[in-house]
């Protein structure tokens, strides 16, 4: 589905991406986890074609998308679906509204099918006659939730969250965990999750990616717990919050 290869980026001469190479596999859901600034973010928006790289690739499907021009990289984009980590809504925009903003954009469907399916999406995150409140009348776990119905209501097959449960209460965070979950099932796309929630890695992804410049693990959450590479064995001694965490001998 996606191959990243290559990639580098820096800014003001400062290295982030170091030659970064990852596949991302069709159909399941991809944790990318690091520590606070080493490129977890950047390197999502080089999937959604935000950033080009300085030098590697991106593939969409065997497509380069940094040589795309903008027209083919928005026919690309209407593919993918994006979760902000704020949830990105507009205050002054009815939910409604907020959730039908990528089909009024880029679609030309009659109003009869954008409502419908607004209230679909709305309804498969759990969402039911909100449609006419505003943002400043949900609580922070709906607005998530709104966020998500906003990126799913043009079927994408591929959906990117940037950390989908910071801000949120373990249970309100377990229950966006759930969908997440969910919605791979029913929709069946591709999910790539940048997250700093151990929690939610073992809870949701197929596979775990750590990146710390380059990619310094890739695999299953139960062999993440194996690895002994040092930067991986310190971020996990340093996120003992999952219980599988717990019997992590103490770092030297």
């Amino acid at each position: 589905m996606i191959k990243i290869i290559n990639v580098k980026k820096s800014f003001d001469d400062q290295p982030v991406l170091r030659g970064v190479s990852l596949h991302i596999e069709k159909g399941k859901t991809t944790a990318i986890i690091g520590g606070s600034g080493c490129g977890k973010s950047v390197l999502l928006k080089h999937m959604i074609g935000l950033l080009k790289p300085d030098e590697g690739k991106i593939l969409i499907n065997g497509v380069n998308i940094a040589e795309l021009s903008k027209q083919q990289l928005n026919d690309v984009r209407k593919r993918m679906g994006m979760v902000f980590q704020s949830a990105a809504l507009f205050d002054s925009l009815t939910i409604g509204e907020n959730v039908s903003m990528g089909l009024r954009r880029h679609f030309d469907y009659p109003e009869e099918e954008i409502e419908r399916r607004t209230i679909e999406s709305l309804e498969l995150v759990g969402l039911k006659n909100v449609e006419d409140k505003y943002p400043s009348e949900l609580s922070g776990g709906m607005k998530k939730r709104v966020a998500i119905a906003r990126a799913i209501i043009t079927r994408p097959k591929v959906l990117l969250y940037d950390e989908p449960t910071t801000g949120l209460d373990p249970p309100r965070a377990d229950a966006i965990n759930q969908l997440i979950i969910e919605l791979n099932q029913k929709l069946q796309i591709t999910s790539i999750v940048v997250t700093h929630d151990l929690h939610s890695v073992f809870r949701i992804a197929d596979k775990v990616a750590m990146l710390e410049g380059t990619i310094r693990f890739y695999g299953t959450p139960m062999e993440l717990l194996e690895c002994s590479e040092p930067t991986v064995r310190s971020f996990l001694i340093a996120a003992r919050g999952h219980e599988l965490l717990f019997n992590l001998p103490n770092p030297a």
